[in-house]
């Protein structure tokens, strides 16, 4: 049952990325409205994934490398549609949806331990779960930086072309970098310390006896987007600059999830 939900739910991300770039081009609401319904249809597949599996284990999505990706899938393709239809960017589709279908088609090959009924305690839970929509929340600044670095690109070179149109202002996607910097940076922070609390409460040592191989990507995460976010509110760093860093601090993100990430 779960790999019929796996199908619709690839099919219906799929199909709204194709929708979503044909709007970027032709411009046209019917399009668009059939992106935003094949998103939300996705959504409740993968909702329905991850119902299934809980009720095959016990637990949430917090286990396995299958159920990582099902679950990121799942709170970035929530996430984009807050802030679509808050902010009304309506081509950041075009832009997020590939991450969201590449990261959902490796839960195919993705190592899965299997289905026992563990149930994790709620540190544990928390630290999971406020670390993925951390994660989410950086994709969003990762998407939005692209964009403001497109932007800006044509109005140095005062190319006014159709993309230039399409896009939002400059200080809209600021804006909307700013709240996903402070919410992800927030939410990450607490699934940190959350994590701390698990690990002292499953090993009975000291709070802050970590294993440093282990956590050092996690240590090496948040300090860069501390850095980000102390820029940011104290200094104002913004603008293409911000946006640069903004990537490469996503792309360490990505190298650091990666490393826990196991495909056959």
């Amino acid at each position: 049952m779960i790999t019929v939900f796996m199908h619709i739910t690839l099919a219906c991300y799929a199909l709204a990325l194709l929708k979503f770039m044909l709007y970027l081009f032709f411009r046209q609401g019917l399009i668009f409205k059939f992106a935003i319904t094949f998103t939300i249809l996705g959504i409740a597949a993968n909702t329905t994934i991850l119902f299934l599996r809980s009720s095959m284990t016990g637990h949430g999505p917090y286990f396995t490398t299958f159920e990582y990706l099902v679950f990121f899938s799942w709170l970035m393709a929530i996430t984009f549609l807050i802030v679509e239809f808050k902010h009304k960017i309506t081509d950041l589709g075009s832009f997020i949806l590939p991450i969201i279908v590449v990261v959902f088609s490796l839960s195919y090959f993705a190592v899965d331990v299997g289905s026992d009924m563990v149930v994790p305690e709620l540190w544990k839970t928390l630290h999971r779960t406020l670390s993925f929509i951390g994660y989410a929340h950086f994709a969003i600044l990762f998407t939005v930086s692209i964009m403001y670095l497109l932007q800006e690109y044509q109005l140095k070179r005062k190319n006014f072309g159709a993309l230039y149109h399409r896009l939002p202002s400059l200080e809209i996607l600021d804006a909307v970098n700013h709240k996903a910097l402070v919410l992800g940076f927030t939410l990450y922070t607490l699934g940190f310390v959350t994590g701390t609390v698990s690990n002292s409460n499953a090993t009975g040592d000291d709070l802050f006896s970590w294993n440093i191989l282990n956590i050092l990507p996690l240590i090496a995460i948040w300090w860069i987007f501390c850095g980000l976010f102390v820029s940011r509110i104290m200094f104002g760093f913004r603008r293409g600059p911000f946006a640069k860093w903004s990537i490469a601090a996503s792309i360490a993100v990505i190298i650091a999830l990666f490393q826990h990430i196991k495909l056959y």
